[in-house]
Formats: structure tokens, C-alpha cells, sequence
């Protein structure tokens, strides 16, 4: 694969240790950025620098009104947010992104892993949800697929209106 260009990360989470070897999931093409929020500085600092190593272009933020604050001017592909955070909790923080940016796919860390949890949050948007304590490539992977699914609906639409204009030029 190609090294990942112009691809950046939004994640939101509690605590979690992330101290494995990088793991080589990369992507070529362009995209928003990777945005790591926790409230637990240690904890966003070694997420974003554990996706860093792996190639994705990775920012932290310490609370869900720094990461909605720098959405409001820049654009992002993925957040991961963790479900307990003082304020904004990640499933208020997913519910808030799926109104505000329907394209922004979320994934949840938590410590508790429920299914009611789990449940929450798929129902809240979040696209994928990760029990801790996560590994940096499970959380790789889970990114990567995440990266997919934004490149995929970009596709499609751009299709669409590929054929839209087509078929609306064609003189029957």
C-alpha cells in the first residue's frame, strides 16, 4: 500500500495503552484529519502518537469542545472518542457529529464493554466501537476501515453525479 497522504484522525477516548510495535496500514488519497479527544492528556498523547508511527496524521485534543471547536474551520475523517469524558460524553459527542458532519466516522473506546454500551453508540452514529484496553493495531485497523468507508462514499457519489449529468445530456 501507499503511505497515507493528506489523511488525518479525530479521536476522543478515556485511558487506554497503546505501547505495540507499528503496524504498517497505510492509504494513499485525499481525506480529512484523524482527531484523537480524551480528557486524559497521557492517553490522547500516546493514541495520536501510536497512530502517527503508523502513518495516519493524527491530532489530539483533551475534550469534545477542542475537537467540535477545530471541526468548525478544518475537516476530519475519523474521530474516536472514549464513552466517559466530563462534559461532552462520547456518545453526546457522536450523536453531535452525526448531525453536524453525516461523512465524519466515529469510533468509541471504552473501558466498559457492555453490549447496552455498544448499542448506544452504534445508535448514536459511531461507526465501529473498541472495548479497552485497545491495541495500537486493532485501533489501526479499525481507522483504516474507517478510511475505507469515507473513500468508498466519496466514490458513490461522485458516480452518481457522474451519471446524473450523463443521463440528464442525453437527448432521448
Amino acid at each position: 500500500m501507499a503511505p497515507l497522504a493528506g489523511w488525518h484522525l479525530a479521536v476522543a477516548c478515556g485511558t487506554s495503552s497503546l505501547h505495540r510495535e507499528p503496524l504498517t496500514i497505510t492509504r494513499s488519497g485525499p481525506g480529512g484529519a484523524v482527531l484523537v479527544v480524551d480528557d486524559d492528556p497521557d492517553t490522547t498523547d500516546s493514541i495520536r502518537d501510536t497512530l502517527r508511527r503508523r502513518g495516519f496524521d493524527a491530532h489530539g485534543f483533551y475534550s469534545a469542545d477542542e475537537c467540535l471547536e477545530w471541526l468548525k474551520t478544518r475537516e476530519a475523517a475519523v474521530v474516536i472518542s472514549d464513552v466517559r469524558m466530563p462534559g461532552i460524553t462520547g456518545i453526546e459527542l457522536a450523536t453531535k457529529l452525526r448531525e453536524d458532519y453525516p461523512a465524519l466516522r466515529v469510533i468509541i473506546l471504552t473501558g466498559a464493554g457492555s453490549l447496552d454500551i455498544a448499542v448506544q453508540a452504534i445508535r448514536a452514529g459511531a461507526f465501529d466501537y473498541i472495548a479497552k484496553p485497545v491495541e495500537g493495531d486493532a485501533l489501526a485497523l479499525a481507522v483504516s476501515r474507517a478510511l475505507d468507508h469515507v473513500a468508498l462514499e466519496k466514490e458513490v457519489k461522485r458516480l452518481r453525479t457522474t451519471v446524473h449529468q450523463s443521463t440528464s445530456n442525453t437527448i432521448i
